[in-house]
């Protein structure tokens, strides 16, 4: 993904609400037919109070440290805790199978970011995708240019780092441990420390299954030079293919394939199914190529060809990356290779809604047929009822999801 995230992490439940997870039904399929499991819904504690024992917040504007109460990395590291999370404040809901995110918040914030949790393991479903597919319905028609609804596959620690740093006893019950792609250095806390001064970031293999709004989408792949979840950086934070290996619909010439309307038709919700394709056909194989498909109308949707020179494609392969990624960053990473690793030690399903104030690099020129929108203040403005919902997640064997 192309939005610098947030990251926290060590931190402590602090004095306020207790963490209530929001319930969901998804599905675990085999050729013998799918059984339901039941989930929770955690929010990345980004969007928590940070505050100290007496519960008064450690931040200035809900962002900068307050130095009146905590002074410094040590200082902030052990003063400062997580609250519990009311829901109602970002207005996340779930019913059933689906999980429902608002572009803009009862409080007037935008976006939100939200984790698939195990409510009986006490850590965030951990997904290992080789030789499986993931399966999804999606309902993005109110998802204007320059929204982004965005799931995604991301190697963070399933505690939250609980296991790693001393301070952290939140874990991923309170939605710590973030990382992506673009090692961001936002977040309040990284790692077992408070990150003043933006010293840290968190880097991790990103799979982007799903980034998009009503008109235009994209999935791609991210590797990263590291061989380990949630890795933190200081100055070696250079560590991912940050702009990824990606297929969008539009960018390879075929602009009537989705959108209003269109072959995959954003009027309507529509299943995406993602399948990640071993070499020998078993789970313990390494990574070939990632598939798609949708499903709208009773209709499988194969998915669009890309000819390059004398190769066709309509999958994401090692060839297929070296072949249109420019910058090699891909391979550089380690491509397909690496990414084997990456998925044989598991994912954490995230799922989100945000804005950079334009997503030009996903809907605009030769991505889509957006224009700019004006900036977040104009696109917050006209967009105050846009949603996305995900739901039916289903998780198994090839070919038995849909």
């Amino acid at each position: 993904m192309l939005l610098v995230f947030l990251v926290v992490s060590g931190l402590s439940q602090g004095a306020g609400t207790a963490e209530t997870h929001l319930k969901i039904t998804w599905q675990k399929c085999t050729k013998s037919g799918c059984s339901n499991q039941q989930g929770g819904i955690v929010v990345d504690s980004e969007w928590r109070e940070v505050v100290d024992a007496s519960g008064k917040s450690c931040l200035r504007d809900g962002n900068s440290w307050d130095s009146s109460v905590c002074d410094g990395e040590a200082d902030c590291s052990t003063k400062c805790r997580l609250n519990g999370f009311n829901y109602a404040d970002i207005g996340v809901t779930t019913t059933g199978s689906t999980v429902r995110l608002p572009f803009v918040t009862p409080k007037g914030d935008v976006g939100s970011r939200v984790y698939l949790y195990d409510e009986s393991g006490g850590q965030y479903v951990l997904f290992k995708p080789i030789n499986k597919e993931f399966t999804f319905d999606i309902e993005t028609s109110t998802l204007a240019c320059g929204i982004n609804g965005a799931l995604y596959f991301v190697e963070m620690d399933a505690d939250g780092g609980t296991s790693k740093y001393p301070r952290n006893t939140a874990g991923a019950k309170y939605g710590t441990g973030y990382c992506d792609a673009q090692c961001p250095k936002d977040g309040k806390f990284i790692g077992n420390n408070a990150n003043v001064g933006r010293k840290y970031g968190s880097c991790c293999f990103e799979w982007d299954i799903w980034e998009a709004n009503a008109y235009a989408t994209q999935f791609a792949a991210h590797p990263c030079g590291v061989s380990t979840a949630a890795y933190v950086c200081q100055s070696d934070c250079n560590q991912c293919d940050t702009s990824g290996c990606a297929w969008n619909h539009y960018r390879i010439g075929d602009h009537d394939y989705y959108g209003k309307g269109k072959k995959v038709n954003t009027n309507s919700k529509f299943t995406v199914v993602t399948q990640f394709i071993s070499d020998n056909g078993q789970d313990s194989g390494n990574l070939r190529e990632v598939r798609r498909l949708y499903v709208q109308g009773g209709k499988v949707i194969a998915n669009n060809i890309k000819t390059y020179v004398d190769y066709k494609f309509d999958s994401i392969n090692d060839q297929y990356c070296d072949l249109t990624s420019g910058d090699q960053a891909y391979k550089q990473r380690g491509g397909d290779g690496a990414f084997t690793k990456s998925f044989q030690r598991g994912q954490v399903l995230a799922m989100s809604i945000w804005t950079d104030g334009s997503m030009q690099w996903l809907d605009a020129g030769d991505a889509g047929p957006c224009t700019d929108p004006g900036g977040k203040d104009a696109l917050v403005s006209a967009n105050k009822n846009a949603y996305v919902e995900y739901s039916n997640i289903k998780f198994g064997d090839i070919d038995t999801t849909y």
